[in-house]
């Protein structure tokens, strides 16, 4: 074993595999942008938009955030069986990105109503919820 093959299998697998690398990043900046958007979205809810119903809004936000990934299951099992799974990855991260864009521009006009954090809540986790079964396919 020569200097440079040694060096190489002393570095960790996301450097030394582009492919993982560039799947694991993407992971890493959607799970992360996902849970930031939901723990902000609550706690603006618990903090300032809640009212009285704070806690009931707070859990049905975080209820229309688990939906997707339960009743979406089906046509998610049928998209993932389709389509390569690279594709489905940048293809929903994308989706997520611009929906959040979106949402963060509106926001910068004035407070979003309720049932409009309710919508981007449940547009990225259906984004999610077809992210996450292809992530261990994809590398």
């Amino acid at each position: 074993m020569n200097a440079v093959e040694s060096r190489a299998r002393r570095l960790p697998l996301v450097l030394r595999n582009a492919s993982f690398g560039r799947v694991w990043g993407g992971q890493l900046l959607t799970q992360a942008a996902s849970r930031m958007f939901q723990v902000g979205a609550v706690w603006w809810l618990v903090g300032y938009a809640g009212g009285g119903h704070r806690g009931l809004d707070s859990g049905l936000f975080l209820m229309v955030s688990a939906l997707p990934a339960v009743a979406l299951a089906p046509v998610v099992a049928r998209i993932v069986a389709r389509h390569a799974h690279r594709t489905v990855l940048a293809g929903t991260a994308a989706a997520a990105g611009a929906v959040a864009t979106v949402a963060a521009v509106l926001a910068q006009s004035g407070p979003l109503p309720t049932a409009a954090v309710y919508a981007v809540g449940l547009a990225l986790a259906a984004c999610q919820a077809l992210f996450d079964p292809c992530l261990t396919t994809s590398a």
